[in-house]
């Protein structure tokens, strides 16, 4: 049997370690980016490939 919490743990150390790390510079940094700034790229991608039928790669 598989112990969730080691597992879930290893799957979101680096998201929340990557997280972190945006707050930070963010805190530091003057410049503010809106919403489509910062997901745009990604949600053109995404509506692409459901255009085309696809899964987007990330």
């Amino acid at each position: 049997m598989i112990e969730i919490q080691p597992v879930y743990a290893e799957l979101t150390d680096d998201l929340e370690m990557k997280l972190d790390e945006a707050d930070h510079e963010a805190a530091l940094s003057t410049t503010r980016l809106t919403h489509q700034d910062v997901f745009g790229k990604y949600q053109k991608r995404k509506i692409g490939c459901r255009k085309r039928n696809v899964q987007p790669i990330l």
